[in-house]
């Protein structure tokens, strides 16, 4: 038998899970119950981004339906709750779960290390087949061309990267300052630009980082688990989860609506 396990955070014990206690009428024994229970559902039926492949809600509630023998709640009302309690997202007709790309970030990660062994022995079992071909020894570069070759890609370099960096606006400046992660400001700036063309206001972009800031840093979140800022105001507009009111535009089309960068929406899995 395949293993499969998922990742349970202590985070999961907080408003979220008590909204979906209500709406259920369950107990929070009962509503963890049903989460882990499709969420291990979900590692063979949901891609890495956390969307529902290949099955729709009757399949869903078929297999609740068998694995909820004693269970006063139906398997209708348990996914009505889940949506309406945002745990699972309906976004074109089409289900996710939510933030399913950093809950099981853990199970991804573990399973591309298995890939990259098993990519790794194969190439190594393919050097050993090809031992038997004579190999023409390495030609050295000459230190003439070797020379004349750094000075192609020293011309070749990009303007410096601080005169870039000086010609930034004010509030963007403002922005990034206030972001709890330090990487990428091009793209950031780029994804900035690109939501002022759209109407957002500056102020909104910098008060969501200030939170957004402040959310990390009570919750000691590494560095590699906090957004990139180049996603967090990217098309899908995450950043206004962190705004007082919370009314979302329909997002721009991409090819993937749930590419996110870990703890997101950590309060209340």
């Amino acid at each position: 038998m395949a293993e499969k396990w998922i990742s349970i955070y202590e985070s999961i014990d907080g408003p979220k899970l008590r909204e979906l206690c209500t709406a259920m009428g369950a107990s929070e024994f009962e509503a963890k119950g049903i989460l882990q229970t499709l969420w291990l559902w979900g590692l063979d039926n949901a891609d890495k981004y956390g969307e529902i492949i290949c099955v729709d809600r009757d399949d869903m509630e078929r297999f609740l339906y068998g694995h909820a023998k004693g269970c006063s709640i139906s398997p209708s009302k348990m996914i009505d709750a889940l949506i309406e309690t945002r745990w699972i997202d309906v976004i074109d007709g089409r289900m996710y779960f939510h933030n399913w790309a950093i809950r099981q970030n853990q199970w991804y990660k573990y399973q591309d290390r298995k890939d990259a062994e098993r990519d790794r022995k194969r190439r190594a079992a393919m050097k050993d087949k090809q031992t038997d071909k004579t190999e023409e020894p390495e030609k050295e570069i000459p230190r003439e061309k070797e020379s004349e070759k750094k000075q192609v890609q020293a011309e070749q370099k990009p303007e410096d990267k601080k005169t870039l960096e000086s010609n930034y606006p004010a509030d963007f400046e403002r922005f990034y300052g206030a972001y709890p992660r330090k990487k990428d400001k091009t793209l950031a700036y780029k994804a900035f630009r690109a939501r002022l063309n759209d109407g957002v206001q500056a102020e909104d972009m910098i008060r969501a980082a200030e939170a957004y800031a402040l959310e990390c840093k009570r919750n000691g979140y590494q560095p590699q688990y906090i957004k990139a800022a180049k996603t967090f105001i990217g098309p899908n507009l995450c950043y206004m989860e962190y705004l007082p009111e919370k009314t979302e535009p329909k997002p721009t089309e991409t090819t993937n609506p749930f590419e996110k960068n870990p703890f997101e929406d950590v309060e209340g899995w």
